[in-house]
């Protein structure tokens, strides 16, 4: 089990300020009582008057070995790492991938079992990416029934013990499988766990990143197992979840948008 945890930069939030308008001229929300869609635990003035924080953005990476990587053997060949470069120093990610882990729950290899999960928990982080499911096609037999419970699970778990109010949570598909691996079958990831890992993202109004999309038919992404990535592969993975982090166009100024890479939502200086 690697926890590879990347303590760099003292870089700071932008502050968000309340504004009559953003950008597109669009009125901001009068009622700051009313609650945020997708966002339960904001209200919508809570959404525009974010404080500057006085240390980098947290971020947790959780998930199987397509989010360990290959740090053992190619450092910095893990999407986590990558990451951190092109986010830069107003943030700090953190890895807490294993390999083969899956979300389905009473199994050896379930995540939540795993000292990296409950790390990943104690870090109390700002944003929690979460990326399972391919190792649970191998057991999709015997217990696709419980998918989608066992990941709205870790998911509450996950976001149980926060205490940061503004902290966001992005749910990820799992990519594309080059060649069947084993039991690892392409045609289970793609019409059994990717429609229900939607349908868990739509029922807790989760931010979802699709990234079966992002490696569909890229063959020159893939190691020559045809199921982990190389460094090209994990290079677009990586510029995936920064264009993820940095907007989520939804009408909320979440935690890592700015008005200069989310200005519709964020509304600061947008002129």
């Amino acid at each position: 089990m690697i926890e590879e945890q990347r303590e760099t930069g003292t870089g700071k939030q932008l502050t968000q300020q309340d504004a009559p308008k953003d950008a597109t001229g669009d009125s901001i929300p009068k009622d700051a009582t009313d609650s945020i869609p997708g966002n339960s635990n904001l209200t919508n003035q809570q959404a525009y008057t974010y404080r500057p924080l006085d240390r980098p953005i947290r971020v947790a990476c959780a998930g199987d070995s397509l989010t360990l990587g290959r740090i053992g053997t190619n450092p910095g060949e893990d999407y986590p790492s990558i990451l951190q470069n092109m986010l830069g120093d107003a943030f700090e990610t953190h890895n807490y991938g294993v390999n083969s882990v899956t979300a389905i729950r009473g199994l050896n290899a379930s995540y939540n079992k795993t000292q990296a999960f409950q790390n990943s928990i104690g870090l109390d982080a700002d944003i929690y990416l979460l990326m399972l499911g391919t190792n649970d096609a191998k057991y999709w037999s015997q217990h696709s029934h419980k998918f989608a419970t066992d990941m709205k699970s870790t998911i509450q778990e996950a976001t149980a013990t926060r205490t940061i109010s503004a902290s966001r949570m992005l749910l990820a598909i799992p990519p594309w499988v080059k060649m069947d691996y084993g039991e690892i079958k392409n045609d289970i990831l793609l019409n059994h766990v990717q429609p229900t890992i939607q349908e868990v993202a739509s029922a807790q109004q989760i931010q979802l990143v699709d990234m079966y999309a992002v490696t569909f038919n890229r063959f020159d992404f893939y190691t020559g197992d045809n199921l982990h990535l190389n460094a090209k592969g994990y290079i677009e993975l990586s510029q995936a979840w920064q264009k993820a982090i940095l907007c989520n166009y939804n009408g909320v100024c979440e935690t890592g948008e700015s008005c200069e890479t989310c200005p519709r939502d964020c509304r600061l200086n947008c002129i």
